[in-house]
């Protein structure tokens, strides 16, 4: 199992802080989550991609394969939305 922490600005919707889902990819673990909180993926991804304004952090390292970076079993997944302001 992988454990996907949700951004703050997203749990009230989402209604959890964590989700623990299975998955040896980033496609996959998406795919779970969406099963488990259908609509998730569109948060996630746009047109087939990672959406651009949005940081994947498995286990404290940036993804940076896109869709196809391994997720180890046990990993630690953050979801990091852009923050804005100026």
């Amino acid at each position: 199992m992988v454990v996907v922490h949700i951004p703050m600005q997203w749990r009230k919707e989402i209604g959890v802080e964590r989700l623990e889902v299975a998955g040896a990819t980033l496609r996959q673990v998406i795919a779970a989550l969406d099963a488990c909180s259908p609509g998730i993926a569109d948060r996630i991804m746009a047109e087939g991609r990672l959406r651009p304004e949005l940081a994947i952090s498995i286990n404290g390292a940036i993804a940076e394969r896109g869709l196809v970076e391994p997720v180890p079993e046990g990993a630690e997944l953050y979801l990091i939305p852009a923050i804005g302001g100026g």
